[in-house]
């Protein structure tokens, strides 16, 4: 007979995210959700391969900060949409998602990167997150660059308080 030993972490993260993420079709759900809850009127999905290759989510809603992007890989359960469990049974839910894991998830079982602009930023923001959600690379890119990129690169996109996230 075998003898109980805990699961390392790197497995016990996979099985959880393999909950959460299933397909193609859940990063999408995920996302969708997410861009919904940030108050986006305009909503771009693509899919390469299917989805197998890559999964595309870019929109228009309010954005996220700088500091905001590394709590949202994170295993901790960041959330702006509930303070307490009470929340989630007194009926002024109005959100889709609340659980906080969902991009935690997507970087467990793909490579993510995360573009984000708010109204109030003078640049855009984008990092890459390891299969870990550890943030492995950051770098700002300033409003002349994103003219430039999108009056010569068609395959680049970013907008005005967008977030995309690409994996």
């Amino acid at each position: 007979m075998l003898s109980l030993r805990p699961l390392p972490t790197e497995t016990v993260s996979r099985i959880v995210s393999g909950q959460i993420i299933t397909s193609a079709y859940s990063v999408v759900k995920e996302l969708v959700e997410n861009a919904l809850d940030a108050e986006a009127k305009s909503i771009e999905i693509r899919l390469d391969n299917f989805g197998l290759d890559k999964v595309e989510v870019k929109d228009d809603g309010c954005g996220l900060s700088r500091s905001e992007i590394p709590l949202m890989t994170k295993k901790d359960h960041y959330t702006s949409k509930i303070n307490q469990f009470q929340d989630l049974t007194n009926g002024n839910l109005t959100t889709y998602g609340f659980r906080g894991e969902a991009v935690n998830a997507i970087c467990t079982v793909a490579e993510v990167k995360i573009i984000s602009k708010r109204a109030e930023d003078v640049a855009a923001i984008i990092m890459k997150c390891d299969n870990k959600g550890k943030i492995t690379e950051c770098n700002l890119i300033s409003d002349e660059f994103v003219h430039l990129a999108k009056k010569y690169l068609s395959a680049y996109y970013i907008c005005q308080n967008s977030t995309l996230i690409l994996l």
